[in-house]
């Protein structure tokens, strides 16, 4: 009768420590999804900023053509108003895609610090 109690006893307990294996084994597998989500979603992010990034490089292309106008203008070469004014609005524009490449930046490297985590 007692070796019949112990057996119930020691099935109860590892009912119980399977049940809560099995617990956090679907924790664990809940967890592991989620993180495989959380990081397909930086990688196609961080695609996107390599695209942008590269359309930022090519537009800084064509700010090394706008410096070499500036650059002409300073040495005396005569342009009129018009080409002047142009000229300034691409400076212009440049100041401000140089602030949007610095923010892609930062946004990549954030991202990519994050996809690291995540592995």
């Amino acid at each position: 009768d007692a070796s019949t109690n112990d057996a119930d006893v020691t099935n109860a307990v590892r009912s119980e420590v399977y049940e809560a294996m099995a617990a956090e084994l679907a924790d664990l597998r809940a967890w592991k999804e989620e993180a495989l989500a959380k990081t397909e979603k930086y990688t196609d992010e961080v695609e996107t900023l390599k695209g942008k990034l590269q359309t930022l490089a090519n537009q800084c292309d064509e700010q090394q053509k706008i410096s070499t106008l500036e650059s002409k203008l300073r040495q005396g070469s005569s342009s009129s108003n018009d080409q002047h004014d142009e000229l300034a609005v691409k400076t212009k524009e440049n100041q401000d895609l140089r602030q949007r490449l610095a923010l892609l930046n930062a946004a990549k490297y954030d991202a990519e610090a994050e996809v690291e985590a995540l592995k």
